[in-house]
């Protein structure tokens, strides 16, 4: 079976571990609002992708991407957006009703 222009779904639950060891929830995927994309398309980490590309519907998934799997280590000045400039958002949505989408991906699922 192919794994290319598959159309996948996912609730997900996506952690970083800090400096102290211990574990902070980045972001979540619910199963109202599942995390969506077409496998093959260079849409996802290539590491992420080859993790979810083996499972079935309904399967659970627990993994761990390196630091080099992901986006490699945190460099400061690769920053170019800081959270304070999202401050006109309300509930998804820029104060002027426009959809907003802020994206951030880590390292450990």
């Amino acid at each position: 079976m192919s794994t290319t222009n598959k159309y996948i779904t996912l609730a997900y639950k996506l952690y970083t571990t800090m400096a102290d060891g211990t574990r902070e929830l980045m972001e979540e995927a619910t199963t109202q609002h599942p995390f969506m994309f077409i496998s093959g398309m260079g849409l996802t980490l290539d590491a992420f992708e080859a993790q979810i590309l083996s499972l079935g519907k309904g399967d659970a998934f627990d993994f761990t991407l390196s630091v080099d799997e992901a986006y490699g280590p945190y460099v400061e000045e690769g920053v170019l957006v800081n959270s304070g400039e999202f401050t006109g958002m309300v509930g998804g949505k820029h104060s002027e009703g426009e959809d907003a989408v802020v994206a951030k991906l880590d390292v450990e699922l």
